[in-house]
């Protein structure tokens, strides 16, 4: 797929880049017909897709303070999912506490929970995060939300053009910050390298 994103600029002053896309198919429990989307940012499972459930829902806050709150209201029902991640010929077992996948460094613009992620490079960046107490969460949120991910033990990083997550337990999915599932089982990821166009002014 071709999308291209035009601005009137002389033709010597303009220059094309291009950006990935991911496409992601997701099985739901009870549900025979998989979701199909693209996206270019981020795809998070878990408690961050639990979080933006709550924002969604929020009426009084705007902006990062309902995000804020979302998180507080996500720790008193604290879960954690058990996965089974299939990244380069690599399985991946246990209970954790979220996994983000994208080309974008941010979720929700203000988790940077794939802090190392090109939105270019042919391939899908993937953050584990361990499953954590309220404490550790409580702990690690500024290290997310000022881009120091690295400092978090807990959090591990790939890098793969296709992943597979499969959910003991049919869960919340969000894609860009909107909520597409809320009982997702399977989630398939794979790169679309190079799927959009863009026409910008030289730098």
């Amino acid at each position: 797929m071709e999308i291209i994103f035009c601005q009137f600029f002389d033709k010597e002053k303009r220059e094309i880049t291009t950006v990935d896309l991911v496409s992601t198919i997701i099985y739901e429990q009870n549900n025979k017909i998989p979701m199909k989307h693209k996206y270019i940012n981020s795809l998070g499972i878990g408690f961050d897709a639990y979080v933006g459930y709550l924002t969604n829902k929020s009426k009084y806050f705007p902006g990062i303070f309902a995000c804020l709150l979302s998180v507080l209201r996500a720790l008193v029902n604290l879960k954690n999912i058990e996965v089974t991640v299939n990244v380069n010929k690599q399985k991946i077992y246990g209970e954790k506490l979220l996994l983000s996948l994208g080309n974008g460094i941010a979720s929700g613009g203000v988790f940077y929970l794939n802090p190392i992620a090109v939105i270019n490079d042919g391939a899908i960046d993937l953050t584990i995060v361990d499953k954590v107490s309220v404490t550790q969460i409580l702990t690690a949120l500024p290290f997310i939300l000022f881009n120091k991910l690295k400092k978090i033990h807990e959090a591990k990083q790939y890098c793969a053009p296709e992943i597979t997550v499969n959910l003991k337990t049919p869960y919340f999915v969000h894609l860009d910050g909107e909520i597409i599932s809320t009982k997702a089982k399977k989630i398939i990821v794979k790169s679309l390298p190079k799927a959009i166009k863009i026409i910008q002014m030289k730098s």
